[in-house]
């Protein structure tokens, strides 16, 4: 982001119930949802259309972004991005249901997550602790209820 705000104007929005923003019990955060969200944040900063650049879930909003406002963007660059029916993934599943979250600890997540994160990329050296750290640091600090 840096890099591309010496020549661009960048805005990097924090989906709800994602990273570091708010996590109402009762919102809806599908990725339809987040889409809408990131359309009326659009809105409010009067930005027409613009360049999207997403990631993982991030980018199943932005193809639907893309497929239901195509005016709203010029390009679209995905990375890793979730599209289809690939959201939830299987190790995921267990927490759609009822009461997952209270029934399972902030630890037991975390080991969770380390454990499939090296399975979802192609080199899994590149998939060091220092990496899955960088990417588990939102939750590490969090509670899940």
């Amino acid at each position: 982001m840096p890099e591309l705000a010496k020549t661009r104007q960048v805005f990097a929005p924090d989906m709800l119930n994602y990273g570091q923003s708010e996590r109402p019990a009762d919102a809806n955060v599908s990725i339809e949802a987040q889409s809408r969200l990131i359309v009326k944040f659009m809105d409010q900063l009067e930005l027409k259309s613009a360049d999207i650049v997403a990631h993982d879930i991030g980018g199943g909003v932005a193809q639907l972004i893309a497929g239901n406002y195509p005016e709203r963007v010029r390009k679209l660059v995905l990375i890793d991005a979730v599209c289809f029916d690939s959201w939830p993934i299987p190790e995921f599943l267990p927490l759609q249901e009822p009461g997952a979250e209270e029934a399972m600890s902030l630890e037991e997540l975390l080991t969770m997550m380390r454990g499939f994160m090296p399975q979802g990329v192609h080199n899994k050296d590149a998939m060091t602790d220092e990496v899955i750290d960088l990417y588990l640091s939102p939750w590490a600090t969090q509670t899940l209820s």
